[in-house]
């Protein structure tokens, strides 16, 4: 399964802001911060991998075979033509040598 933006970057809405910066304190044990994070590069390993779930088109997924990487079977009987998309912390924060913080 394929998923292309167009871009290289994504934003999340705004409406998505406070549920996301509640569950990753509740996961990674600090808060998230946009501006940037002094982080050792254990704890950047140790950040949460982010799964975003699509609605897949049933009819084109459904053709498609049982171990097709991306689709939702595995882990959803009940949306199994969905897609799922895998942001691991590597994808979503990088390090920014100027200012000697993760920024996202």
């Amino acid at each position: 399964v394929i998923v292309d933006s167009g871009t290289t970057d994504t934003y999340m809405t705004r409406n998505l802001k406070a549920p996301f910066q509640k569950v990753f304190k509740e996961v990674a044990g600090f808060d998230y911060a946009e501006s940037g994070m002094k982080l050792s590069e254990e704890q950047v390993y140790q950040l949460p991998t982010i799964v975003l779930q699509l609605e897949g088109h049933e009819d084109d997924n459904k053709a498609m075979s049982e171990g097709t990487p991306g689709l939702a079977r595995a882990v959803d009987q009940q949306h199994p033509n969905d897609i799922l998309i895998v942001i691991p912390p590597a994808h979503y924060i990088e390090y920014d040598t100027d200012h000697k913080k993760y920024v996202g």
